[in-house]
């Protein structure tokens, strides 16, 4: 895949039909042949406005219309994102509790975190991949003059006090990114 990956109306609805789809395989729908009949949480293990929030609530707004139950975000905070996502891991499993989990919650965090409040290969099952998210990193352009990479790279190795990178929390891809793009530019001074 090269380039920015945009997410058009078609895939989108494509990957909440999908989701519908998978939810009414498991033993709790079987149970109840008219899931959902109450509303649905989707936790997002992040602060509102971000890219995750941002499209869960287009989600939301789509499974509702599709299947006539509300579909309520809650933003949950916390702990490079596993407040929300052990909420979603210790909820009952009913089918009424789904999760925003991202690669960290399942394979980063558990390297960087020594008591993990949940395990993901045992607390969690990711029904459907609903969405990819490129990180890209942008620069203010009225403050740092680079137009190419090469030259932000020689104006932020010229900084006396390093610069500074905006990141979700420790551990997110956000962060690794900036953490990987430092250690393969030769020595970028301290990120602070």
């Amino acid at each position: 895949m090269t380039g920015c990956h945009s997410i058009s109306r078609r895939s989108l609805l494509h990957a909440a039909g999908a989701t519908v789809a998978f939810c009414a395989r498991p033993s709790w729908a079987q149970r109840s042949a008219h899931w959902p009949d109450h509303p649905v949480r989707l936790i997002v293990p992040y602060p509102a406005g971000g890219s995750t929030d941002v499209l869960f609530r287009v989600l939301a707004e789509r499974l509702q219309d599709r299947l006539g139950q509300p579909f309520v975000v809650e933003n949950r905070a916390g702990a490079s994102g596993n407040v929300g996502i052990d909420a979603v891991a210790k909820s009952t499993p009913d089918g009424y509790t789904i999760g925003a989990a991202t690669v960290g919650h399942f394979s980063i965090n558990k390297f960087l975190i020594a008591k993990m409040p949940y395990d993901a290969e045992k607390d969690l099952i990711a029904p459907s991949l609903i969405y990819e998210l490129p990180n890209v990193a942008v620069v203010a352009a009225q403050h740092v003059p680079a137009k190419t990479l090469d030259e932000f790279i020689a104006w932020a190795k010229a900084r006396p006090n390093g610069i500074s990178i905006g990141s979700p929390g420790p551990g997110t891809t956000p962060h690794l990114s900036g953490v990987l793009f430092a250690a393969h530019t030769g020595r970028l001074p301290p990120l602070a």
